[in-house]
């Protein structure tokens, strides 16, 4: 019988979050009580059976909750924005993420696996190589739950397939004492490919076909104090046969209609109906950290671009859906320095974006903290950070991006 542990952790903060705009209007302000920025609160389920002949079988069952929400299990949050009901936590592929919108998919990881002299295997729902080396391997120091630590080092993750998704992972055993290689393919949401024949058309949306491939590699090096990784991913996506149409407030299953946790479609998330989608995305991603014993410092440095072949008239910036090829690089550098109980953190970051020699965004983000172990399972914590676009300059374009925040975050 497999041994099965249920395990979580809850954090919960007091906050204040501002986003202005490029003209210096206040666009939001947010005081009080939230879902906290140290790590996303969730409940799990995880278990391993021996197989035996040094095989073993194990599983992980993981859902996101927002503690500081009447739904709790129903929702999870984007924590680094502002946290309201229907407002949409991004507004396409290369922003900052100016909200934390309460999201219906729960579902962080789901999988199976096996395991055995010859590496692991893994299939279903899990985290992706983007988001392995760029949040989950410890290069990175500060909270990409408030302002000024969400920006840099997922920079371009939305255009390349994102930080969950289903898909068949092997992980190799340890190479000359230092040394894993991991190859993941599947999908970027959902499944990988669709086809509705002339009978089948889907009606919702006249959409023919829905692809969205991904593969990726990921090399690791650990040996002592020095890490390193290496991460390549490529995203295939072809979305046609769809219909542009005006905006609507008829929820459509092709668009990025976005809902409120009550399952009613926000005005915030009415969008048009897509258009035909045709594009590919390339991304490699480096990243390292040194313990130097007093100072642990840590980088990553992200890099690609997105070729799109068709798409709606109407992209913007964020978006980024009309046809052409969409150059975006990130460099974010964090420290850690451990003090007994308490460790200061502290980091800064940039991202840019451009298309044919025009600059589409720039931001410049930095945040500070720090952070108290009562013990090894719950943490008293404050960060406060800021994240720019340079580049903004429209009345209506978001410019700054603030949070600071005290919470507690507790594991079990």
């Amino acid at each position: 019988m497999a041994q099965a542990t249920i395990y979580g952790r809850t954090d919960i903060g007091y906050g204040v979050k501002t986003t202005s705009l490029a003209q210096g209007a206040m666009n939001t302000k947010q005081t009080g009580i939230m879902d906290g920025g140290n790590a996303g609160s969730r409940i799990g389920f995880r278990g391993t059976e021996d197989l035996g002949g040094g095989m073993k079988a194990h599983f992980v069952t993981e859902q996101g909750i927002s503690p500081t929400n009447g739904a709790l299990f129903g929702v999870r949050t984007a924590t680094a924005g502002t946290q309201y009901d229907g407002y949409a936590a991004s507004t396409g592929q290369f922003d900052a993420g100016s909200a934390g919108a309460y999201s219906q998919g729960t579902n962080r990881q789901t999988y199976l696996g096996l395991e055995g002299g010859f590496g692991t295997i893994r299939v279903g729902y899990q985290y992706t190589t983007i988001y392995e080396i760029s949040t989950l391997s410890g290069f990175t120091n500060t909270s990409e739950g408030i302002a000024g630590g969400n920006v840099a080092h997922l920079w371009g993750s939305g255009a390349a397939g994102g930080t969950r998704a289903n898909g068949i992972a092997y992980i190799s055993p340890k190479l000359a004492g230092a040394w894993t290689v991991g190859l993941q393919m599947g999908s970027g949401a959902g499944r990988e490919s669709t086809e509705w024949g002339t009978a089948a058309t889907n009606t919702a949306s006249t959409r023919t076909l829905d692809k969205q491939s991904r593969t990726s590699l990921h090399v690791d090096y650990n040996s002592g104090p020095l890490r390193a990784a290496l991460g390549y991913t490529t995203y295939n996506v072809d979305l046609s046969g769809t219909t542009a149409g005006a905006a609507t407030t008829t929820p459509v299953a092709s668009t990025v209609n976005t809902f409120n946790v009550y399952g009613a479609l926000s005005s915030a998330g009415a969008a048009a109906v897509a258009g035909n989608t045709t594009y590919t995305t390339n991304m490699t991603q480096l990243a390292g950290s040194y313990n130097f014993g007093m100072l642990k410092a840590g980088v990553t440095i992200n890099s690609g671009a997105k070729t799109a072949t068709s798409g709606p008239a109407n992209g913007t910036q964020a978006a980024t859906t009309s046809a052409g090829t969409y150059n975006f690089a990130s460099r974010a550098l964090s420290v850690s320095m451990p003090m007994g109980k308490m460790e200061l953190v502290g980091g800064m970051g940039n991202s840019s974006l451009d298309s044919a020699g025009t600059v589409l965004a720039d931001w410049s983000s930095s945040q500070v903290g720090a952070k108290y172990s009562f013990s090894k399972r719950t943490t008293l914590y404050g960060y406060t950070g800021t994240a720019t676009d340079n580049n903004a300059t429209a009345a209506t374009a978001f410019k700054v991006i603030t949070g600071t925040i005290v919470g507690i975050d507790h594991q079990f």
